[in-house]
């Protein structure tokens, strides 16, 4: 019997996205919530119906957390979910001939062009913020200043009214802290430190940038964001985030971000102590900060988005199914592979030890591996990891970064040539349909009221539950039967699953046609690298230096990076 007043209109099941870093792989990311928010829209059309077999619960994004490209993609989408979506729909190859306009699709598969070197190399952006990084950065102001513009008043049911979403910020400034040890240091002292002879004073670069939509300010730190004033500060302060947690270091150019204290002062993200002002940090001023690159002190802001639902939320996250809400980690980076890991031995010379020391630190920053247990442990419920996963010819199932094209090249192969960043969105999607039907699920006879609710109808059971082949403890293959926390509804007749995603052909290129891509941009490569010891005066070099430098690249450096970028696409078979 289903209930003539359904409990779940009142108890909702929450849902938190947790977007990794991921640079060009981006676009991995991008097909996956494209799928996710077609899958939610197509469920509220048929909820409509009031079909019988159409489950009744009722999954609503709650909030978002992201850094570096997944940062990025967090605004991105967030702006998407207020305005229109047209889905990049994968059937009968339609994703490579997509004509429509969406947001995510645009903003990392289509980018500013289709192959991405020439922009990237092109000097534009020097004579308006010199030599900031490696690569000419301009192509993100634009993207930037597109997406995250709203052209309808959208509102989605799945959709909380006042969203949130936290970007990770590498702050280069850092925001300062004094720390008191003992009583020494009276209120009065620690409000005007510099009359204070005895104080510690530190710096934290882990920052954030936290909004929330539709909602006015609350004392919290929160930055109120309206998407519909194109001259709100907030969408503003939002968009100058997201460019700013994709400042890939040295690569991609620094940002610079401009907030008023109280957003600082009151946030305990940032200030842990809310009750005391930061030093040097007035509410009603603003204080700027140059940022890189978030996902380089927080690359996975998991712990973020589990401490927003425990907190100001209170949503009620628990380990087992009756928890009322979940976090979704999307990685396409889920761990480092193919490491060559430094041993002792007779001479370990200074430049080894020097990247050996970034690499420590960085890797040391993504070591979190009690959420990635967790994540993966089958018999917890309030958090979830998706990463890339693919089969090869041969059968053989390939996971993590050596799936997707854009994982080439540390990440930035999505560069090279729309085909890599094509492939990797249309990936995303079909990892997100199985996904949906075979891993965000709960057991058939679950616990917990919003499912049992939602599937009171025993026509919705039968439809939708899906029989997942597994093994008991003695090692025995059983089948057992689970419910999707959102179901993948064939909207034309309500009566059973969508249509099959198309698994995307793999894009492996001829070693010559490679070669001939990159090759062409020589002379931009060599243009670029003058004008960047140009004007930083590496070393105080001189002009006659730097000159010869530049021929020599011609002779020799250049082979050696083609020959490294060539190694790179065959150790993730893009050539054949």
């Amino acid at each position: 019997m289903i209930p003539s007043e359904s409990t779940t209109e009142k108890k909702p099941f929450y849902l938190g996205l947790c977007l990794a870093g991921a640079i060009s792989a981006g676009a991995y990311t991008a097909g996956v919530l494209d799928y996710l928010f077609e899958a939610l829209e197509r469920w509220e059309q048929a909820r409509k119906t009031e079909d019988p077999r159409v489950p009744t619960h009722r999954v609503i994004i709650d909030l978002m957390t992201g850094a570096s490209a997944g940062g990025m993609t967090a605004a991105i989408s967030l702006a998407s979910l207020f305005d229109q979506i047209e889905p990049v729909t994968g059937l009968e190859g339609a994703y490579k001939d997509f004509q429509g306009y969406n947001k995510l699709y645009e903003a990392w598969v289509r980018l500013t062009a289709d192959e991405m070197l020439p922009e990237l190399l092109e000097n534009s952006d020097i004579a308006q913020h010199g030599a900031a990084s490696v690569l000419n950065s301009n192509f993100i102001d634009k993207i930037a200043k597109k997406m995250l513009q709203v052209d309808t008043r959208t509102m989605r049911n799945y959709v909380s009214e006042d969203i949130e979403i936290c970007l990770s910020l590498s702050s280069l400034t850092g925001i300062p802290f004094i720390i008191n040890f003992g009583n020494r240091l009276t209120n009065e002292a620690l409000l005007a430190p510099h009359e204070v002879e005895d104080r510690y004073i530190t710096y934290n670069h882990r920052d954030y940038g936290h909004f929330i939509v539709n909602s006015p300010y609350q004392n919290d730190g929160r930055i109120p964001v309206s998407f519909w004033d194109k001259e709100d500060e907030g969408l503003k302060t939002l968009r100058d985030c997201a460019m700013a947690t994709g400042a890939f270091p040295v690569g991609l150019r620094w940002r610079a971000v401009h907030r008023l204290g109280k957003y600082l002062n009151h946030n305990n993200l940032i200030n842990p102590n809310i009750k005391r002002p930061l030093l040097g940090i007035k509410d009603d001023e603003v204080f700027s900060t140059v940022n890189v690159d978030g996902g380089m002190l927080n690359n996975e802001p998991f712990e973020i988005a589990q401490k927003l639902f425990l907190g100001v939320r209170n949503r009620k996250l628990e380990l087992g199914e009756n928890t009322e809400a979940t976090i979704l980690m999307i990685d396409p980076f889920p761990s480092v592979e193919d490491v060559q890991q430094i041993k002792p031995k007779s001479k370990i010379r200074l430049k080894s030890i020097i990247g050996e020391i970034y690499s420590t630190m960085r890797t040391q920053l993504l070591f979190k591996p009690n959420d990635l247990e967790e994540a993966t442990n089958p018999n917890i419920f309030s958090r979830f990891l998706m990463a890339p996963t693919r089969k090869a010819h041969n059968g053989d199932k390939i996971i993590g970064s050596k799936a997707i094209a854009c994982g080439s090249l540390d990440g930035f192969g999505g560069f090279i040539t729309r085909d890599f960043r094509e492939h990797d969105f249309q990936l995303g999607r079909r990892n997100c349909q199985q996904f949906l039907r075979k891993h965000f699920v709960m057991p058939i006879d679950t616990t917990n009221e919003i499912f049992q609710d939602g599937y009171a109808n025993p026509e919705a059971v039968k439809t939708y539950r899906e029989a997942i082949k597994t093994t008991d403890p003695a090692g025995n293959s059983i089948t057992k039967y689970v419910l999707p926390i959102i179901p993948d509804i064939d909207l034309s007749t309500r009566s059973g699953k969508a249509q099959e995603e198309e698994k995307p052909h793999y894009p492996v290129f001829n070693e010559v046609t490679m070669r001939n891509l990159i090759s062409k941009n020589d002379e931009a490569i060599k243009e670029r690298l003058k004008v960047l010891l140009e004007d930083n005066q590496v070393l105080d070099l001189h002009n006659l230096l730097i000159k010869i430098l530049v021929e020599a690249f011609d002779d020799k450096v250049s082979d050696f990076i083609y020959e490294l970028i060539i190694d790179d696409l065959k150790t993730h078979r893009l050539i054949r």
